[in-house]
């Protein structure tokens, strides 16, 4: 499926207007708009576009303090600063960033001048968006340091020394649960600006980096786990592991582990292994040309960015992040943020916030992941495991 399929798809119900800057934008998106998709891709990528949240709430705040504002409007006022909270809860009112902080600091000063001109029950229902927003931080902050340190607490750590001694189907499971959390913890703002691409970009976009390097050392694991099995019946075993392993992963939505092994599969070193793939049999070679096709560069990933749309069953999908890098290199290098006067390029806005949205309600399937964390595996992984 092309960009263009894709942004289709995610296409709001309400159009855009026309033209306009960030805060009559934001105007609309408040007292026009009654579509949850075209608010959200809006919420998602504003700061694309020079705005801050600090901007944002000062605008905010005027609309409802105007006099000449009537009751309904001051409603719907209320109404999208909620779903702001709770959409961008991981990034514009992070108490971890700056931008997180000042914005609160805000948010509060607002919600104080609500409660003394006698609009506590509004107020309540701003604050109780804030205090779900700061639990699922804290939350998710837990999270990550629990996974520092708990692949190391069990009795069976180290149990796994070689590639063939982890069963086919429980490798796949942690590798799924090791890359829904790398993917997790990408903040939307790693996003802006390619700054994962910059000089700086482990500080910006650390992350993005984490999965980049994760890719990559899964890749490079695999192929010397074929390098370093001397013998072509050795060979052949992994393989057939490695195909099998693929299988299941593209099954389970897994297309950034899907990516690992068919790239791992077709490097050149490992491609000439002739003796090795001899052995393997035409169905298993069939198994790896489908998983080739889907996955395939041809007509700008087609059948790959089909399948991401339509996977199959109802479980997490989990992109491969180095397309979806791409396509935001060029929505970003091929349209200017601005068409004149401080009006915003709309294409761009739509293209940004139909990508952004969707990369959003990846990280958002994880609930579904019914996986249990095996810290012998997850070892497995970090350890760079010998040959056998």
């Amino acid at each position: 499926m092309s960009l263009r399929e894709i942004k289709e798809r995610c296409k709001p119900k309400r159009p855009f207007l026309i033209d306009g800057t960030m805060k009559e934008l934001l105007q609309w998106m408040m007292f026009v708009n009654t579509d949850q998709d075209t608010l959200h891709c809006f919420l998602l990528c504003f700061r694309c576009f020079d705005a801050t949240p600090v901007q944002f709430l000062h605008w905010i705040s005027s609309f409802y303090n105007d006099p000449s504002m009537q009751i309904t409007k001051k409603d719907k006022v209320i109404r999208f600063l909620v779903n702001w909270i709770i959409i961008c809860r991981t990034s514009d009112f992070n108490e971890e960033t700056e931008d997180g902080r000042n914005a609160l600091r805000l948010i509060n000063e607002f919600l104080s001048k609500l409660e003394t001109s006698g609009n506590a029950t509004q107020s309540d229902v701003v604050k109780q968006a804030l205090i779900q927003s700061l639990e699922y931080n804290s939350d998710e902050k837990r999270t990550r340091r629990k996974s520092k340190t708990e692949y190391s607490s069990q009795s069976n750590v180290g149990l796994y020394q070689h590639l063939l001694d982890v069963p086919c189907a429980l490798l796949s499971e942690q590798l799924c649960l090791r890359e829904f959390q790398l993917l997790k913890a990408i903040k939307m703002e790693e996003f802006y600006h390619q700054v994962w691409s910059k000089e700086k970009k482990t500080l910006l976009a650390p992350n993005i980096c984490k999965l980049i390097d994760h890719f990559n050392n899964i890749t490079s694991w695999i192929s010397v786990e074929l390098l370093n099995a001397h013998y072509p019946k050795l060979q052949k075993k992994k393989i057939k592991f490695l195909i099998d392993l693929a299988d299941i992963l593209y099954r389970s939505n897994n297309f950034n582990g899907v990516m690992e092994i068919v790239a791992s599969l077709n490097t050149i070193d490992v491609l000439k292994l002739t003796d090795a793939w001899k052995l393997v049999s035409s169905k298993c070679r069939s198994r790896l040309r489908d998983l080739e096709d889907v996955m395939s560069y041809k007509n700008n990933f087609r059948t790959y960015r089909s399948r991401l749309v339509n996977p199959l069953g109802n479980g997490p999908v989990i992109p491969w992040i180095g397309l979806y890098l791409h396509d935001l290199t060029t929505i970003d290098e091929g349209q200017d943020n601005f068409i004149s006067n401080g009006q915003i390029n709309l294409d761009k806005l739509e293209n940004l916030g139909s990508l952004f949205f969707q990369f959003y309600q990846f990280q958002d399937g994880g609930s579904l992941m019914q996986f249990s964390i095996n810290d012998a595996v997850q070892q497995f992984f970090d350890k760079k495991p010998n040959s056998t």
